[in-house]
């Protein structure tokens, strides 16, 4: 199906935006028991053209284990300081020369 094609065309605008990427690691046991929805590059799930396919049990565990993994990620990376910032910071350090 296009999901992955989806979520590799993604990648490149989250890089260009310094974004950090996550995927699902193959340790996710349902990684390799859902039929429709879930790979290593993401979460998704196929619920059909009007919907009436829900998430089964297997894709709602792999976006489950990717929000963790995003959420355990996200508390490693120190933010870099916004342009703003930075263009306060250099002001300050101007003055002080």
């Amino acid at each position: 199906s296009g999901n992955e094609m989806t979520l590799l065309s993604l990648l490149l605008p989250f890089m260009q935006h310094g974004m950090v990427l996550a995927g699902v690691p193959h340790s996710v046991p349902e990684l390799v028991r859902t039929e429709k929805g879930g790979s290593p590059y993401g979460a998704t799930t196929v619920t059909g053209f009007d919907g009436t396919r829900g998430v089964d049990d297997n894709e709602l565990a792999i976006a489950r284990a990717l929000g963790a993994r995003v959420a355990r990620l996200s508390g490693w990376v120190i933010p870099e300081p916004s342009s703003v910032e930075l263009a306060a910071y250099s002001t300050q350090v101007a003055g002080k020369v």
